[in-house]
């Protein structure tokens, strides 16, 4: 089983991957020449896919702060 620190860590990690996702995407998206051979509906999808890691990267953020709360108050 894992510990408090330890799950901590792996959120913040999980959350500094999507970071790096988010980035390459926004990376992608805003380049002119890709973007202009993309159809609608790939445009509608990657703009899906974005706002659903920015969304998961603030739920990891939130957990994150639940355990850093949860450790803290356990260990006094």
């Amino acid at each position: 089983m894992k510990t408090n620190e330890q799950a901590y860590e792996d959120l913040l990690f999980e959350r500094d991957e999507i970071d790096r996702r988010i980035l390459r995407l926004s990376n992608f998206i805003y380049d002119v020449h890709n973007i202009s051979k993309l159809s609608f509906h790939q445009k509608i999808l990657i703009s899906i896919q974005l706002q659903a890691m920015k969304t998961y990267k603030e739920i990891l953020t939130a957990r994150a702060a639940d355990i850093k709360i949860y450790s803290s108050k356990n260990s006094k």
